[in-house]
């Protein structure tokens, strides 16, 4: 860099004289360069070139050897000088020429303008390039791409001649595979013998299904050597052996491509892209066992990738046999399948069933049906109590996004596909990594249930048809059994286990009798035929999985009976399927004398506490039948489902069918679902019991009656309930024609709902082709019977004709009564109204209200409130309206028509309106209703008449008497008249009781007119009140004429100024009232009473104005009311465009005139009143020309008028079709005012010929000088011929003598020039000089000797791989040298020898005579320093020892003297002789004689362990111990106490006991036993016998000194060949 930071910039004088810091970069590749191209040389040449610049420093040589140059970042060498550049080390480098810098024009480029940004300059030599100077870039770019053209040329020609030995099988590359060596002057390979056996192994090995870590084990273990020689051998060169198609005799090429010549990035082709070529060798397997490897590693591979099963996993195919590839014996052997008689299946011990060789086990075999059996029943009890909780773990894992989504998925496949027929292989490979067969009885299964892992252990006892298993879960956690660890032992012993036994029986071909059983007594179920045993049907049985299937063959009836007597039947487990006729038949004994029976009278039980019955079909009871006082209770988790009760009659139960006197009980989640019969879609009743507790349900049944459940029979009403529903049980998703839920249909028994039990959303509906009229109940239907509910709930339930939830049919004896609970629909109840049924929905209380939508019903309510017409009398009733009722002014008796009577309950109109009311007679509380009282009425309209002639009658629209009564909402449009003494008439009550103090009248309106006269007395009259002392009336109005003969108010009268009504309205102009405020018609019609009204109540009921027919007014009403105005005439213009007409009610309606239309000179005509309106729209001229040929002008769009008519203008016309030779041509002319168009011909011009010939490859013709000419065929031109004349050569074509344009093809056999030959390193090819033709192709040089015999080629030789071999023409070019005897050559760092000479001992390895280094094992059989042992025999107080020879160097034992038999240290010891008394046995003693008594055992004294006396341990303060052997003596004293008789002494060693007898005597007396007559006692035992010598010596003994002697003897010769052994050590 120059100052300031700029780039130096280039100076010749600067470049030959200043100080330059100098580096040199060289580079070869890999292909061949010239020997001037050597990097060696390179390196030579640049420093003579610095000796000629004196002003050069040289700081540094940089070289790459045997890398390409079309990548600069795969050269380290030349990296590092650009780091260099970048610190500044130096600012010149000199580098041959471009080719060496780089072969890639973008790497040149940019690295040289980096460079020079660090003020670095390269000076390439040959090229007499500067980067700094000038041109220096410009020349830089043009001599790096020539360099990189020739890169891609190399390429292209090494590729070629890499082609070419390919075609020829020729081995020419790559180092030598083992197995084979290379014949260098063939260029093929040669099969090496001994590696080549160790290839077939391995091929033979792997194909049995041997993978290849236990091959490589195998290979190490027999000492087999690598490649390299070592006997050590992995995974990866075994399994790249089977990879090789080397060794089936074929070379494969193509296994990786290049696609860019400059990156040299190699890229991996698919399998399916390799180019095999059958080589010039022998191959060392056959193709045969070759394919049989491949397939295995291929589904190998596709197992890796999730495309096959687990199988591969043990080195079997496909189609291997699935037991054998994970079963294994005790001895941890595999087991190998062979199919002995009849094809039956076993699996045998391979160390036993290795031929001519003996057995080294004696396991029995392994029937292949024990191993299906046992797997079913670990499924059923081991996997499928985990399925819950892994399905839970991957569904969290998932959640976490810890777990493929597609897992969960798997693992519900594995689940519901097993098992079939047999269990199938996926499930093992996927489950079952491994069986331990024990004994042929006991197994050990290893299993894998996703992460969590368990051991089971398995017992199978008896024959194929006559066998039991017990299974065990021995090991919950995660260790596993492994071969030959004694883990298998290990196992047994740790078990905690829990057992569960499966039994079954094959009596005969013919008669099968299935039993599974809880325990080793219990029956489960029982499957027989008839009782003379003929008949095949196909009942299947499977386990609590699907598709676990065990089949067997009822009777000739497809009858599956269970009816033992007093037998009990219990289902724990399994799924019964298939069924024809009856599923499972229980039956009792049937006694016609009970009507009803006692609990121990049931005599058939079914209990079923697991497992399903699935996809049965029975005439009645699809699944289970009960009959004839039979049970069945059904729990834990048991399901009967998809089952179909076929009998089209009365009879059904598609889950279960019960009938005379049966019992059923479902609990603990039982499940009956989605079964279907003509009556009872789940359960059917008929004089039968069913109790529905706990979580049992019943779902998505269905039938004719009783979708869910249905209930028939002859129980009456004092009977206990036939079907209760309590708990937690339910009924939901089922349908019916009628009761979907549950259908009733007893003489008088009752159903009963109560605790949490459910019925929900179920339905009736209507089905095509069956006419059923009612489809009512979409919760219950009671036909005849009861219906009670305390609690529960009926939810969601729908019917088409009524009772969403519960319809009574009408009878006598069909009732329903709710005391607890909640229903979310209609009630549906029959009621007699004359002689005609009504129904009407509710019960008539505040949870669920009568339903009112028609008059019968309203007239029906009236009864039941006032207990008439047979009704119970209900004056609480809720009742609803659910539209406007009617009542034809049929005379109407109210309802509660007396105070003792009165109404007490809340009747809400909801809006509607019973019209034509019409009360008249002798009535003295008259109204819709009498009397009200403690109750409310709201949103309810009155039209009609009340008229009453009683003496002091009460009369009111709504009601005539009420007292504390609620009243709001309500309007009255009712006429109200009495005229009886002492009359109370008002327009809503006509009196409320003065004791009266909670009466609310509030936002009520009376229209009506009333009357309150009487000829005698007063007759009082109000608007909302006729009379009243107490309550509050707030918020109302009165439009309605009021007139009486007593106290007469617009509002109400009151009897004091405190209750007086606030905020009411009445209609007047002039009156006035103190309980009112009077407003104008105009005020109620313009909203000023409304707002009044609303008092700014969010609540207000007041909506808006409307106009009311009854008033002839517009008046405040409740949302939804008000009339159309009634109008007296025609439409009438008012001449301003509007047109107006008059209602009765004097308002007039006022609307703008509309329709018709106007036109340009008329106005519109309106289509309602027909005046004229508007203005007319005058004429709507364009902007836009209309023309035709002769004038334009501007049209009205609405009318034809015209405006602005004139003729065109016409422009001086523009050419639009040109003239040519041959055609005329046009020209066209614009209006310069509207833009008309008229068009008139131009003449054509004839053709005008040049004089210069036109050619193209073929032919010549003479152009046209007109511009305009329109010939485009050139055949059609002056002229037109072919080319003639001329000859072609290999290089030019013919030339033309007409024309003297060259044409045709060359002639590539006319040849002006010569052949030459164009040479590479490794290839040639012969040209024509003058054409380039190639004569012979470019192929590789033919070597003979480093000189090719064709063309003559030098070789200049390479050994980059220094195997002393020319890489390119395969001549040695050097020999093997080790000088420094490592059996490594010098060059090419290769072993070149192995280890030879010395001899191994049983200590030491062998010396190699070559590097003097020990190699090799030690021989275990060259013994050097064998001794020889005597035999010496055994005594009481030492071990002997039996003849052996005695190895001081490896410390081993021998029973021979060519030290061949092994023996151990302990087998040369013979045991010590049994202990005896050598002293002291036979002694004897006086009573109460102090004297020592000793005795002498000859075992060792340092064996010596305790002293017994008559069986009993002697304390050791009562004797004395000495060596000699063994000399125990008695203490004095001790020995004066001992009793008198014989004693036993037992001296007590560790290697036995001896024994000796002794006596005391007993004194002798003075007088009895003079003393001279007892010497001859004494002398009876002569000391001989009582101390006896013995002949063995002892310690301290000089008996016998011969002995000694001898022993002395023995000891000095030993000691004596000890000291000659230690002298010839030394000598060693």
């Amino acid at each position: 860099m120059g100052k300031e930071g700029k780039p130096m910039q280039y100076d010749k004088a600067d470049q030959q004289n200043c100080p330059r810091r100098v580096v040199f970069y060289g580079r070869v590749s890999t292909e061949l360069e010239a020997q001037i191209s050597a990097l060696k040389n390179q390196m030579n040449w640049y420093l003579e070139l610095a000796e000629h610049h004196p002003n050069w420093t040289v700081v540094g040589q940089y070289a790459d050897e045997g890398i390409s140059g079309t990548g600069m970042k795969t050269r380290p060498s030349f990296m590092k000088m650009l780091r260099d550049a970048r610190k500044k080390k130096f600012d010149l480098i000199v580098t041959r020429e471009v080719s060496r810098f780089a072969r890639n024009t973008v790497d040149t480029l940019v690295t040289t303008r980096e460079l020079k940004q660090y003020g670095v300059e390269v000076y390439f030599v040959n090229d007499d390039i500067w980067t700094m100077r000038g041109d220096g870039e410009v020349r830089l770019t043009i001599m790096a791409s020539l360099a990189q053209d020739e890169s891609r040329k190399m390429s292209e020609r090494t590729k070629a001649g890499i082609q070419t030995s390919q075609k020829k099988g020729t081995y020419v590359a790559g180092p030598t595979p083992f197995g084979y060596k290379r014949d260098k002057k063939a260029h093929t390979l040669v099969v090496q013998e001994s590696q080549a056996e160790t290839v077939r192994k391995i091929f033979a090995w792997y194909a049995d299904g041997i993978n290849g870590t236990e091959i490589a084990q195998t290979l190490t273990q027999e000492g087999a050597p690598n490649k390299s020689g070592m006997p050590q051998w992995s995974a990866r060169q075994v399994l790249s052996i089977t990879k090789n198609t080397i060794y089936k005799g074929y070379l494969t090429y193509n296994k990786s491509h290049i696609d860019d010549f400059l990156s040299h990035k190699s890229i991996k082709n698919s399998e399916q892209d390799y180019i095999l070529v059958k080589g010039s060798f022998e191959p060392i397997i056959s193709e045969e066992l070759w394919d049989k490897c491949q397939r295995r590693r291929h589904a190998w591979q596709s197992y890796k990738d999730g495309n096959i099963t687990q199988a591969y996993l043990y080195g079997k195919s496909e189609h291997a046999d699935k037991w054998a590839c994970r079963l294994f014996c005790g001895c941890g052997a595999r087991m190998r399948a062979f199919r002995a008689e009849k094809g039956i299946v076993r699996y045998i011990c391979y160390q036993r069933s290795l031929r001519n060789v003996a057995p080294k086990c004696s396991a029995p075999n392994v029937q292949a049906w024990k191993l299906e059996l046992m797997a079913r029943e670990i499924y059923k009890n081991v996997w499928q109590d985990h399925w819950q909780d892994i399905l839970e773990e991957y569904q969290q894992e998932q959640e976490n996004g810890a777990a493929n989504s597609e897992k969960v998925e798997e693992a519900l496949s594995w689940q519901e596909s097993f098992p079939n027929d047999e269990i199938s292989r996926e499930f093992l490979d996927r489950f079952v990594p491994r069986i331990f067969s024990i004994d042929g009885q006991e197994f050990i299964w290893e299993l894998n249930l996703f992460q969590e892992s368990c051991t089971v252990q398995c017992n199978v006892r008896g024959t194929y048809n006559y066998h039991s298993i017990l299974a065990e879960k021995i090991m919950p956690g995660k260790t596993k059994a492994k071969k030959g660890d004694g883990a298998v032992n290990r196992i047994l012993e740790d078990a905690n286990s829990t057992r569960f036994w499966v039994h079954t029986y094959d009596d005969d071909p013919i008669s099968k009798v299935l039993q599974m059983t809880g325990s080793d007594s219990d029956p489960v179920i029982e499957v027989k035929k008839d009782s003379i045993g003929i008949g095949i049907g196909n009942l299947t049985l499977t386990d609590s999985a699907p598709n676990t299937a065990h089949k067997f063959t009822p009777n000739a009836d497809g009858l599956w009976v269970l009816n033992e007597e007093n037998g009990t039947k219990t289902v724990n487990g399994g799924v019964i399927t298939g069924s024809k006729e009856i599923g499972i038949w229980v039956e009792g004994v049937h006694d016609p004398h009970l009507t009803q029976k006692p609990a121990e009278a049931y005599c058939a039980h079914l209990i079923m506490t697991g497992g399903n019955i699935v996809g049965c079909a029975a005439a009645a009871g699809g699944g289970v039948c009960l009959t004839n006082s039979a049970s069945f209770a059904m729990g834990g988790n048991a399901l009967i489902a998809d089952c179909i009760s076929t009998d089209g009659g009365s009879c059904g139960g598609g889950g279960i069918g019960a009938d005379l006197y049966a019992l059923v009980a479902l609990s603990g989640n039982a499940v009956i679902q989605n079964c279907t019969a003509q009556h009872g879609g789940g359960v059917y009743l008929n004089d039968a019991t069913l109790t529905m507790s706990e979580n049992a349900s019943v779902t998505g049944c269905n039938s004719i009656a009783g979708g869910g459940v249905s209930a028939r029979g002859n129980a009456t009403e004092s009977d206990p309930p036939v079907f209760i529903m309590e708990g937690s049980s339910s009924i939901t998703d089922c349908t019916a024609l009628n009761g979907g839920g549950i259908f009733v249909s007893t003489s008088g028994g009752k159903v009963s709902l109560s605790g949490s039990a459910k019925i929900k959303n179920c339905r009736t509906v209507k089905r095509d082709g069956v006419d059923f009229p009612n489809v009512t109940g979409g919760g219950v239907h009671v036909s005849s019977g009861s219906f009670e509910m305390s609690g529960g709930s009926i939810e969601s339930c729908t019917a088409v004709n009524g009772g969403d939830s519960v319809f009574v049919f009408t009878g006598g004896n069909s009732k329903f009564t709710m005391t607890g609970g909640t229903v979310d629909g209609s009630i549906t109840m029959p009621y007699t109204v004359g002689n005609e049924p009504v129904y009407m929905d509710g019960l008539g209380t505040a949870v669920s209200p009568y339903q009112i939508s028609t008059a019968d019903q309203l007239k029906l309510f009236r009864d039941i409130v006032n207990g008439a017409g047979g009704q119970t009398p209900n004056r609480g009733a809720w009742a609803v309206l659910t539209a406007d009722i009617d009542l034809n002014n049929e005379p109407w008796t109210p309802i509660g028509p007396d105070r003792d009577s009165a109404y007490t309950g809340t009747f809400d109109g909801q809006g509607h309106t019973v019209r034509n009311l019409s009360v008249t007679g002798n009535f003295n509380r008259a109204g819709l209703f009498g009397c009200v009282k403690d109750g409310t009425i709201r949103k309810l309209t009155v039209a009609g008449s009340v008229s009453c002639t009683a003496n002091q009658g009460w009369c009111g629209g709504i009601a005539g008497y009420a007292m504390d009564e609620t009243i709001e909402n309500c309007a009255s449009l009712c006429t109200v008249s009495c005229t009886g003494i002492d009359a109370r008439v008002g327009g809503i009550v006509g009196l409320v009781d003065y004791n009266s103090r909670t009466l609310i009248i509030r936002d009520c309106y009376n229209i009506g007119k009333i009357t309150g006269r009487s000829d005698n007395g007063s007759g009082d009259a109000g608007g909302i009140c006729g009379f009243y002392m107490n309550g509050k009336i707030s918020n109302c109005y009165n439009v309605g004429e009021i007139t009486g003969s007593g106290y007469v108010s617009k509002i109400a009268v009151s009897a004091y100024n405190d209750s007086r009504p606030t905020n009411c309205y009445y209609l007047s102009d002039t009156d006035t009232d103190l309980n009112g405020t009077a407003k104008t018609a105009a005020e109620f019609a313009n909203g000023d009473v409304l707002d009044e009204l609303k008092a700014g109540r969010n609540d207000s009921p007041w909506d808006s104005c409307q106009y009311v027919a009854a008033a002839k007014i517009t008046l405040p009403v409740f949302k939804g009311q008000g009339d159309a105005h009634e109008h007296n005439g025609n439409w009438t213009s008012n001449g301003d465009g509007t047109h107006s007409r008059h209602c009765t009610c004097n308002v007039v309606e006022t609307q703008n005139c509309s329709g018709g239309t106007a036109t340009c000179t008329e106005k519109a005509k309106c289509a309602v009143c027909g005046a004229e309106y508007g203005d007319v729209l005058g004429h709507d001229f364009t902007t836009s020309w209309t023309h035709d040929d002769n004038e334009h002008w501007k049209q009205c769009s609405r009318c034809d008028a015209k405006d602005d008519v004139s003729p065109h203008t016409w422009d001086s016309g523009t050419i639009t079709t040109a003239h040519t030779c041959t055609k005329a041509g046009e020209e066209t002319y614009s209006c310069t005012k509207c833009g008309a168009t008229k068009t008139e011909p131009i003449p054509a011009t004839g053709h005008s010929w040049k004089s210069d010939w036109t050619s193209d490859a073929t032919h010549h013709w003479h152009e046209c000088a007109n511009e305009s000419c329109d010939v485009t065929d050139n055949a059609g031109k002056y002229g037109y011929a072919e080319h003639s004349g001329g000859k072609a050569t290999c290089t030019e074509k013919a030339k033309c003598t007409v024309c003297g344009v060259k044409y045709g093809a060359i002639d590539s056999a006319n040849h002006t020039g010569t052949e030459q030959w164009t040479q590479t390193a490794t290839t040639h090819e012969k040209k024509w000089s003058c054409c380039g033709t190639v004569n012979i192709p470019s192929e590789n040089h033919e070597w003979a000797d480093g000189v090719c015999s064709e063309c003559g080629y030098v070789c200049l030789h390479e050994d980059a791989d220094k195997n002393h071999i020319c890489d390119i023409c395969g001549k040695t070019t050097s020999e093997h040298k080790d000088a420094d005897n490592n059996h490594i050559c010098d060059y090419c760092n290769k072993k070149i020898s192995d280890h030879s000479g010395g001899k191994a001992t049983c200590i030491a390895k062998a010396v190699c005579e070559i590097c003097k280094e020990s190699y090799g094992s030690p021989d275990p059989n060259n013994h050097t320093d064998l001794k020889h042992i005597d035999a010496k025999g055994a005594t009481a107080a030492e071990e002997g020892n039996i003849a052996y020879w005695y190895c001081d160097g490896c410390k081993k034992y021998f029973s021979d003297a060519a030290a061949t038999k092994e023996i151990t240290k302990a087998a040369t010891v013979t045991a010590k002789l049994p202990p005896k008394i050598t002293a002291g046995d036979g002694a004897t003693i006086t009573q109460g004689e102090k004297k020592e008594l000793s005795f002498t055992s000859d075992a060792s004294f340092a064996d010596f362990l305790r002293v017994e006396l008559d069986g009993t341990t002697l304390d050791e303060k009562n004797y004395t111990k000495k060596e000699g052997s063994t000399i125990i003596t008695l203490n004095r004293d001790f020995v004066a106490t001992l009793s008198v008789g014989e004693h036993t002494l037992a001296i007590v060693s560790q290697s036995g006991t001896a024994t000796a007898k002794f006596t005391v005597k007993a004194k002798p007396t003075e007088t009895a036993t003079p003393q001279p007559t007892a010497q001859p006692t004494q002398t009876a035992q002569p000391q001989p016998t009582v101390q006896p010598v013995s002949p063995l010596p002892r310690t301290g003994d000089t008996a016998n000194p011969a002995l000694w002697f001898a022993l002395l003897i023995v000891s000095g010769s030993a000691l004596a060949a000890i000291f000659v052994l230690r002298r010839k050590a030394n000598r060693k």
